[in-house]
């Protein structure tokens, strides 16, 4: 299971750079959806980044897409990339 933030941190080391929208099922696979600090609060490289984290098996997978408005056309091209993944089974 993946936890509140992703472990991911700003410079100083202890600003968490995305934050958990919540949980999903996106193209098949259970995980943790994150949003980005945008980059000008610190977000870097990360900023305003929408992150699907799941885990299959022993290994855990992130795909992340900087996002756009609206959301939630970012979150459809995400789904869409998450479904061509070739993961084992």
């Amino acid at each position: 299971m993946v936890g509140p933030a992703l472990s991911l941190h700003g410079l100083a080391g202890s600003v968490p750079l995305q934050h958990l929208i919540g949980r999903r099922r996106i193209a098949g696979h259970n995980g943790s959806l994150y949003f980005g600090l945008p980059y000008e609060q610190g977000g870097g490289e990360y900023g305003s980044h929408l992150t699907f984290v799941w885990q299959q098996g022993s290994w855990r997978y992130a795909a992340s897409l900087h996002s756009w408005n609206p959301h939630a056309a970012s979150l459809r091209v995400l789904e869409a990339l998450v479904a061509t993944l070739k993961t084992p089974q």
